[in-house]
């Protein structure tokens, strides 16, 4: 996931870091499910905005971890698992409190959550941001290939997998190496594919190349789900002679044998061995939000995509990978939807209603190896959206896009982002609310 599309934001207006607290605000209680990006950044703008408001974070873990980097972990970028996280309780907002739990149902009718500790909190709105959790055991085998140290079965979408990922690099100097995508929305779409064009752009370096041979197994019908950036993709599939197969899905994996099971566009399965194999996992919101009244029939918060309002209980709202949001799960798209969304929670607590709308912006920046990097941005609708197209054709592998991701962007997550101080594409500047 990226942090953010863009830097440039000079002509976007800006709001006021402080609003005055309505007299009816004051001391309503907020409760945020979760403490992930999204979570972080709304309780912190919230509570920027409305000091008097008594806001809670309901988040089991004690650290908190900057996902986008397992990425670069698992191609061999510098990093490792311990880069990527804080401490949780450094990183809670001023003011805000945090129960270290888990949510064990959701009682909306009742305006009331109940907690795994036995605790029940009462909230006058709630802010769904419980993001995605890997469901290892929809593929047969996949938990315990991961597990096992020396079968070449690697993932980037868990720290301890993503230094395993990086580990097998090393050890994998021929044969076929297969990188999986699934049909399901996943968080950060392009990930899979990040690493395995790191992977390329590693082997050729090393010169082992030549006696490597690359599959891409997509389960949707194309590259990426945009239509200018998916052909950017192809070519350069077509050009680094990496094999795609799409419409396919891994079924089983045989660690031991080292052979996987896939079916086909056609239905029909057959089994490919394997030098290594990177499996992007199925996933899909908490168990407690698919079975909570919450839910939509897919499993993930059912809001107005505009509002990020719910469609049954006005007073949830939902933002971040948990929220039944047609666009790309990134954390670009968290921090756009942030703001809109702390908006629409003040209007609503003030009496009035949600008056802000977010447009379905999301960012992939998409590491192709050779330190280059293809920043792809776009709306609802798969509406290409690019901070810098006036400048630079995105679609095209740029360097300094690169650098962007892998060294500026890890600083400004911690010092910036998870403090409600970065707003997606404006950057550093609180944009004015778009009208619902």
């Amino acid at each position: 996931a990226a942090v953010a599309g863009g830097l440039a934001a000079a002509s976007v207006a800006s709001s006021p870091a402080h609003a005055e607290a309505p007299a009816k605000i004051a001391g309503k209680k907020v409760v945020v499910v979760g403490g992930g990006t999204a979570g972080l950044a709304v309780a912190a703008q919230l509570k920027t905005k409305q000091p008097a408001l008594e806001i809670t974070i309901v988040e089991p873990r004690d650290v908190h971890w900057y996902q986008p980097m397992w990425t670069m972990i698992g191609g061999h970028l510098g990093y490792n698992a311990a880069d990527s996280n804080r401490p949780m309780s450094g990183l809670i907002p001023p003011g805000v409190s945090w129960k270290q739990a888990s949510v064990a149902k959701f009682d909306p009718k009742n305006s009331t959550v109940l907690l795994d500790s036995k605790d029940t909190l009462s909230y006058d709105c709630m802010v769904v941001a419980a993001g995605l959790k890997n469901d290892f055991d929809k593929i047969k085998g996949l938990q315990q290939a991961l597990e096992d140290p020396k079968c070449p079965v690697g993932t980037i979408y868990d720290p301890a997998y993503a230094e395993k990922t990086d580990r097998m690099l090393a050890e994998v100097s021929k044969g076929d190496v297969f990188f999986t995508h699934p049909v399901c929305p996943i968080k950060c779409g392009g990930a899979p594919q990040k690493v395995m064009w790191l992977w390329e752009s590693a082997m050729r370096s090393s010169g082992v190349r030549k006696d490597v041979s690359f599959h891409f197994i997509q389960g949707n019908a194309t590259m990426f789900p945009v239509p200018k950036y998916s052909a950017a993709l192809d070519q350069m599939a077509k050009d680094k002679g990496i094999s795609t197969y799409f419409n396919t899905s891994l079924l089983e994996i045989d660690g031991k044998k080292q052979t996987a099971v896939y079916q086909g566009a056609d239905g029909n399965k057959f089994t490919k061995p394997f030098a290594f194999l990177h499996v992007a996992p199925f996933m899909s919101p908490p168990d407690v939000v698919k079975s909570s009244p919450l839910a939509n029939p897919a499993g993930f918060v059912d809001v107005n995509i505009n509002t990020l309002q719910h469609n049954k209980f006005p007073n949830v709202y939902a933002l971040g990978d948990s929220a039944g949001l047609p666009t790309s799960k990134t954390a670009a798209a968290a921090m756009s939807q942030a703001p809109v969304l702390v908006s629409n929670v003040v209007s609503s607590l003030s009496g009035g209603s949600p008056a802000s709308s977010y447009d379905g912006y999301t960012s992939c920046p998409i590491l192709v190896g050779d330190n280059k990097l293809i920043l792809a941005e776009f709306l609802y609708d798969l509406k290409v959206s690019e901070t810098f197209g006036n400048f630079i054709d995105q679609s095209k592998p740029s360097t300094m896009m690169y650098y962007l991701k892998k060294d500026f962007f890890p600083r400004v997550y911690w010092a910036s982002c998870v403090k409600g101080q970065w707003y997606g594409r404006n950057s550093w500047f609180e944009p004015k609310p778009k009208a619902a």
